[in-house]
C-alpha cells in the first residue's frame, strides 16, 4: 500500500473481487473466503464465514483465519468497469501525456476476472467506433480517454501513438502482431546502455533518446490513430497466442 497522504503516488496496488460464477452458485458446498470492508481492506477467511457446518467438511477444518489486508483501493462484486477505471489506469493519462512511462498489471488465478477486467466487452459500432459498453474493460477505456485527450491538446503538441503486441509463453517471447513464422527460440531482450549513474537519461521519460530501458529484437509496431484501431489489432493478435486451457477456463492462453 502507498503512502495514504501521497494525492500522487506512482504506484498503486488494487484489489477487485469477483462475483460467484454459476458453478459456484450451485455448489452447497460453496461458502465466501473474502469479504470487502470499505474501499481499502479484504478479510481473507472471514469469521463468520465458518460458524455453519457444511455437509462433507469435518469441523476443525472450518476455523477461519480471518485475515486483513489493506490495498490502495479495493473494488467489491458490485463494482461496475467504470468504478475500477475511474480509480486506477484512468489517473495514468496525464502522465502518458507528459511523455512518462505507464503499466497496468493484472494478475490473479485462472478465472478470477483479469480479461474480464482488462479487456471486457468491445462494442463492434461501425457508426461509432470508439463508443463504450458498459462492461468495456481497462484497455478500450483507457484508449478511448487517451485519443480524446490527443483530439484536445493536438494544438499544442503533436503526439503518435504506436502499439506492439507480445506474450510470454514458456519462457519464449513471441511477436503477435506478425504473420511471419515464430522462431523457436523466441523474440531476444537487449537492454540499452544509461548513464553512469544509472539514471535514465531523460528523466524517466520515453521516446527517442531514452537509456537504460529493455527492448526486444526484432518486435513489430504499428501505428494506431484510434481505440478501435488498438481494440481490432488486438483482436487479431489474440488468436496467435498459445492456447493451453485448463478445466476452471478453457479460454485461457496459458501466457
Amino acid at each position: 500500500m502507498t503512502d495514504p497522504n501521497d494525492t500522487n503516488p506512482n504506484m498503486i496496488v488494487a484489489v477487485r473481487v469477483r462475483p460467484d460464477n454459476e458453478k459456484e452458485k450451485n455448489n452447497l458446498k460453496n461458502r465466501v473466503v473474502v469479504r470487502v470492508l470499505g474501499e481499502k481492506m479484504i478479510i481473507f477467511d472471514p469469521a463468520d464465514s465458518g460458524n455453519v457446518h457444511r455437509n462433507g467438511v469435518p469441523d476443525h477444518f472450518q476455523r477461519s483465519k480471518d485475515q486483513r489486508y489493506m490495498f490502495d483501493r479495493v473494488f467489491d462484486q458490485f463494482s461496475s468497469q467504470q468504478d475500477v477505471y475511474d480509480s486506477t489506469a484512468k489517473n495514468l493519462l496525464n502522465g502518458v501525456m507528459s511523455g512518462y512511462n505507464a503499466t497496468v498489471f493484472a494478475y490473479g488465478a485462472t478465472g478470477s476476472g483479469k480479461t474480464h477486467t482488462m479487456l471486457g466487452y468491445c462494442p463492434n459500432n461501425n457508426s461509432n467506433p470508439d463508443a463504450l459498453a458498459e462492461e468495456s474493460g481497462i484497455m478500450i477505456r483507457t484508449m478511448t480517454d487517451l485519443f480524446k485527450r490527443i483530439e484536445n491538446s493536438k494544438a499544442e503538441k503533436t503526439v503518435n501513438v504506436f502499439a506492439t503486441y507480445l506474450e510470454v509463453y514458456n519462457e519464449t517471447i513471441r511477436d503477435l502482431l506478425s504473420d511471419a513464422p515464430h522462431h523457436p527460440n523466441g523474440l531476444a531482450l537487449r537492454e540499452e546502455s544509461g548513464s553512469s549513474d544509472g539514471a535514465n537519461s531523460n528523466g524517466g521519460k520515453n521516446g527517442p533518446g531514452s537509456n537504460g530501458n529493455v527492448q526486444v529484437v526484432g518486435l513489430s509496431k504499428q501505428q494506431v490513430f484510434s481505440a478501435h484501431e488498438i481494440m481490432s489489432l488486438l483482436e487479431s493478435g489474440s488468436k496467435r497466442r498459445a492456447m493451453s486451457p485448463p478445466d476452471q477456463n478453457e479460454f485461457s492462453s496459458r501466457s
